[in-house]
């Protein structure tokens, strides 16, 4: 159900940022292509879901962090030391980052940017929500909203 749209969101992001734009070191911008970009994809988070279903939000991120995997053109940090760093830095659970936090984790994880999403339930429809976010200024890049019954998701 999942997987399929989160392969989805994977490719959109990744069509999408390829060229992008990066913050420069001194504020100013500069192009970038996929190949230079290390995404770490965080826990998605989850909204009207219910106790039975609680490691969807971890299993969606899982799931597009090999979606972008798979298009080869850029580098994914793998999942496992994603989960590991996110629960260090005390944001599992969290329902609203800020910047520092985030530029944090990508500074321990070596990501250039991040990858942000949501999930959200409402009696039968599933939607996706991802977006892609510099680690510097946390600026979005890219975004991907995917939306459909959940069981052809």
């Amino acid at each position: 159900m999942i997987a399929g749209a989160a392969f989805v969101v994977a490719v959109a992001l990744a069509i999408l940022v390829w060229p992008w734009r990066s913050e420069g070191p001194a504020g100013g911008r500069e192009a970038v292509t996929a190949e230079s970009m290390r995404v770490a994809v965080l826990p998605f988070t989850p909204h009207g879901f219910g106790a039975d279903e609680e490691g969807l939000s971890e299993g969606a991120a899982q799931l597009v962090a090999l979606g972008l995997e798979t298009r080869g053109s850029l580098e994914v940090v793998p999942h496992r030391r994603v989960l590991a760093a996110w629960e260090r830095a005390g944001l599992s659970g969290a329902r609203a980052f800020n910047a520092e936090s985030l530029s944090a984790l990508a500074g321990e994880l070596g990501a250039t940017s991040l990858v942000l999403g949501d999930l959200h339930a409402s009696g039968d429809e599933l939607r996706i929500v991802a977006e892609l976010v510099g680690s510097r200024a946390g600026a979005v890049l890219a975004r991907a909203d995917i939306r459909g019954p959940r069981d052809s998701l």
